[in-house]
């Protein structure tokens, strides 16, 4: 068993080892670098900006396909509906996460976003959070798929269709570029980063799956396999990382909040579409 999974991981660092870019990473602007790596994966895989919201069923008709035969009648609608509930119970002063959150007046879907004045990012989950503070009410966990993803279920799936703007003021450069750090780190047992499955190697299998694109991912979020099993971005990262055998960052951490925050920033302009059905 030792030598198998030694083989693997031979087998899997030398797979992945290629080159992801031909141009500097860490030396150009992130407009610039959002723009490359977007023209990088239109050119790769030439599919249109938006067909990237569905991550990697874009690469199988049979998969895209059982999806939309999923979604017709999605096994985990009590949870969005769960979420609809709670989105709009009035919890204080006649107010609710809607009154508060205000997600529904705007044009465009604008999170993760930075506070210039607290110089922190916020992720929704943690907006949620400070919305049920502002209620009084007690905050809820991240991983809680009963009310804090079964609300973000909701409002995902609520303003599917809206695009993703993720605005990155000055004062947020340090968090892009450490997001974009982590995103690039070789790490674990299997010496792999983020990178290293979903740039050049998105489209190929791995095991049963086909790889997929680095863009687009964080729309689609979250997300339910195998019908009920809830996962946020956060989280998604999280199994990754103790995939590739390394020691995950907690949910709501720093470092996962910057690579959420470089994630999105390079997935602006593709439409939002969360609350849905993965394998």
């Amino acid at each position: 068993m030792k030598y198998k999974s030694l083989f693997l991981t031979i087998t899997l660092s030398y797979f992945f080892s290629i080159q992801c870019f031909s141009f500097d990473k860490n030396e150009i602007s992130p407009y610039l670098f959002k723009k490359n790596i977007q023209n990088f994966f239109l050119n790769k895989h030439s599919f249109p900006l938006e067909s990237f919201i569905h991550s990697g069923l874009i690469f199988s008709n049979d998969s895209m396909e059982q999806y939309n035969s999923i979604m017709d009648f999605p096994p985990f609608q009590d949870y969005i509906d769960r979420g609809e509930k709670l989105f709009y119970k009035k919890i204080f002063n006649n107010k609710s996460l809607s009154s508060c959150l205000k997600i529904e007046e705007n044009k465009d879907f604008k999170y993760p976003k930075f506070d210039t004045e607290k110089s922190k990012i916020i992720t929704l989950e943690r907006q949620i959070n400070l919305c049920l503070a502002e209620l009084n009410h007690k905050k809820w966990k991240h991983n809680d798929p009963f009310t804090m993803g079964s609300v973000m279920a909701f409002i995902k799936s609520k303003n599917k269709g809206k695009t993703l703007i993720v605005d990155l003021p000055d004062i947020a450069l340090d968090n892009f570029n450490n997001g974009k750090e982590l995103y690039f780190k070789r790490i674990g047992k299997m010496n792999l980063a983020c990178s290293s499955c979903h740039l050049l190697n998105s489209g190929k299998f791995f095991r049963d799956e086909q790889l997929s694109p680095t863009i687009g991912q964080p729309n689609h979020y979250p997300i339910f396999r195998k019908a009920e099993q809830y996962y946020s971005i956060q989280m998604r990262y999280q199994l990754c990382m103790k995939s590739v055998g390394a020691e995950p960052y907690e949910l709501n951490s720093k470092e996962l909040n910057q690579l959420e925050f470089f994630h999105s920033f390079i997935s602006s302009g593709i439409p939002i579409n969360g609350g849905v059905y993965r394998r």
